[in-house]
């Protein structure tokens, strides 16, 4: 299915288990880059965003806590500098 999500600059929280991964995967499936925030476990974070590459997937982890204001300013700068800002954030 094609969503025209291609290229859209995209951001899950939460993205590296559970609800968070299969949307990101889904993202990811549709060709759009996304940005992986995660809060623990960056082995667990590493091996997800390996495997989403791995499918062709452009992904990007950013360790954040979205309770802070100031590391969700660092990680949107992150996204900035990388890409440019974002299109979608869940």
């Amino acid at each position: 299915m094609d969503l025209g999500l291609s290229n859209k600059r995209v951001l899950v929280t939460g993205g590296n288990f559970g609800l968070g991964a299969a949307i990101a995967k889904a993202f990811a499936a549709e060709g759009a880059r996304v940005a992986i925030n995660y809060l623990v476990n960056p082995r667990q974070a590493d091996i997800f965003v390996e495997e989403v590459t791995a499918t062709g997937g452009e992904t990007r982890q950013l360790r954040a806590d979205i309770s802070d204001p100031e590391a969700v300013e660092a990680m949107f700068r992150a996204i900035d500098d990388a890409w440019g800002g974002i299109d979608i954030s869940w």
